[in-house]
């Protein structure tokens, strides 16, 4: 005969859990389950460091047929801007994403749904042959493959149970559904139902985090491995080609103060035969490429607590995102982009002549830019003179 106190042990768990479940399924605080916090936006909560585990479940209700796929610089394009009237088409970038992360997301968009088309952004970390196969809260198995093993499709719906157990009566899921009620999204970002992001730095904006961005830049280059490796580039344009994918690829911008602390590293010859490389290879296999960094006003844009165009020198805002958007169709057709953005279509003849306008941007800098390069100076003084690495983070 079982105690009265067991039963009612029981119930009460039983209902605590059901009330714990209810409760994480009304707020969403993930973006998983289609509840959403204010017009537009995918949740009250700050993703960025769920993004890995709400992108594949947005994707996988998005059956999107047009993808943007690269790390947060990519996370400001709108797809609705590139593809419009599309109502399939998605922005699946990921902080700090890597190159198989990319090949994944690429393979789960396409086992969904059939994709048409597909813009990477790339960035020189990708392709060091020391970068990590995948970053802090990447599943492998939480995204699909086309045409799966067993074993795959067993570990996917495995995957799928544990997913639901974090998003729904973890810990940190019932916190981050109060924090989703409270609307306290833990920091300035904004996440946006078709997949793009943006920041509001605020009292972070300017000159604090462009010494961040510099220090972590001159770090990375100057102390990291200096091999590259293309193979998975290789690997994901051959997937996008078997599946008909049409491809475009686009070298994320960055601005010249971040340039020169790559000049102060010694490395912007290594930055500059990267494009070279990435351009060879796109020409062997037919795929377009386009840059963006002749842009005097994007790439000289003041350092300012304020900025317009940069949040940071790596991160460009929505405006810019926005105009860049707008702009890939056009620059597809051969015409030119809203006054004044200048997106190149990168060849092995163009980029000759692409390389000598931001070389001699960067080589100038200390005269166009006086206050902003003493500032560089400044924030590396320290990294310079020591020349000893220190432990940086990928501030995407």
């Amino acid at each position: 005969m079982r105690s009265p106190f067991l039963v009612s042990l029981i119930a009460t768990v039983l209902l605590l859990t059901v009330l714990a479940i209810a409760y994480a399924l009304r707020e969403d605080p993930y973006g998983i389950y289609g509840a959403t916090g204010d017009p537009g936006e995918v949740s009250r909560v700050d993703l960025f460091w769920h993004t890995r585990l709400y992108k594949p479940y947005r994707l996988r209700a998005e059956d999107a047929e047009h993808l943007f796929i690269g790390s947060s610089r990519t996370g400001r394009l709108v797809p609705g801007d590139t593809w419009p009237g599309q109502q399939t088409s998605y922005n699946g970038a990921l902080p700090g994403i890597t190159l198989y992360e990319m090949l994944r997301v690429l393979q789960h968009a396409q086992a969904n749904a059939p994709l048409q088309s597909v813009v990477l952004g790339l960035e020189y970390y990708m392709f060091r042959n020391d970068k990590e196969q995948d970053m802090p809260g990447f599943a492998d198995a939480r995204l699909e493959r086309p045409a799966p093993t067993a074993m795959q499709r067993l570990r996917h719906v495995a995957q799928l149970f544990v997913d639901r157990w974090a998003t729904l009566y973890s810990r940190s899921a019932i916190k981050d559904s109060v924090l989703a009620a409270r609307g306290d999204r833990g920091s300035q970002r904004t996440f946006y139902e078709d997949g793009s992001w943006d920041t509001d730095a605020g009292e972070f904006a300017g000159r604090f985090v462009y010494h961040l961005l510099t220090n972590q830049k001159y770090r990375e280059f100057r102390f990291l491995s200096k091999q590259r490796d293309y193979a998975l580039l290789e690997d994901i344009l051959g997937f996008a080609e078997e599946h008909g994918i049409e491809v475009t690829l686009l070298i994320s911008p960055s601005h010249t103060h971040i340039l020169s602390a790559v000049e102060l590293a010694g490395e912007l010859q290594a930055y500059r035969d990267w494009q070279r490389e990435v351009v060879e290879l796109a020409t062997r296999s037919g795929v377009p490429v386009y840059g963006l960094e002749t842009n005097r006003e994007m790439m000289l844009e003041p350092i300012t607590p304020d900025p317009e165009l940069f949040h940071d020198g790596v991160h460009y805002s929505r405006k810019v995102g926005r105009a860049i958007s707008r702009c890939l169709p056009r620059a597809a057709r051969g015409a030119g982009c809203e006054d004044p953005l200048v997106m190149t279509r990168l060849t092995p003849d163009s980029l000759r002549g692409y390389q000598a306008t931001f070389t001699t941007l960067v080589e100038n800098y200390a005269t166009t830019n006086p206050a902003d390069h003493a500032m560089l100076l400044r924030s590396l003084e320290r990294a310079m003179a020591s020349d000893v690495p220190v432990g940086s983070s990928e501030f995407r």
